[in-house]
């Protein structure tokens, strides 16, 4: 099993193929990440398009779940392949629908939680942490270490 450093580490790498390096996520859905970015480079080179068509716009946590957002570039507007674009959009759906059940923090199966007024997907435990952290400090807990 990889460590989050080295996960992070093939995050980074992957994400630099497409010239973005910003994450606002936390280490929990790292492998959610590889393995979508993964599909989206093989699907990208089995076509024969360009990777820097696929551009990255933002990656986050939004209401306890992961959004992915990108666009298509094509400078000479002469690819625009439906069918790749299609199945992009459902590599990053299925992406995030499984974000939904998987703990941002660690990795392990979660659930939606809201901690004072934030929402997160977490495990039992990283919850535990997380509510415990925010009672001991007068931050919200996205401002905290998760």
């Amino acid at each position: 099993m990889l460590t989050k450093e080295e996960t992070h580490g093939i995050l980074l790498d992957k994400l630099g193929k497409f010239n973005y390096v910003y994450l606002e996520t936390y280490n929990g859905w790292n492998q959610l990440l590889i393995d979508a970015l993964g599909k989206i480079i093989n699907l990208l080179e089995k076509s024969s398009i360009p990777l820097n068509y696929f551009q990255i716009d933002q990656i986050k946590q939004k209401f306890g779940t992961l959004r992915f957002y990108w666009s298509w570039l094509d400078p000479e507007n002469k690819i625009k392949p439906k069918n790749i674009i299609n199945k992009i959009e459902q590599i990053i759906n299925k992406t995030e629908q499984i974000s939904a059940s998987t703990c941002e923090n660690c990795g392990l199966i979660g659930r939606r939680s809201a901690i004072k007024s934030w929402c997160f997907t977490l495990c039992q435990t990283c919850e535990q942490e997380i509510k415990q952290n925010s009672k001991e400090s007068k931050i919200n807990p996205s401002e905290s270490e998760v």
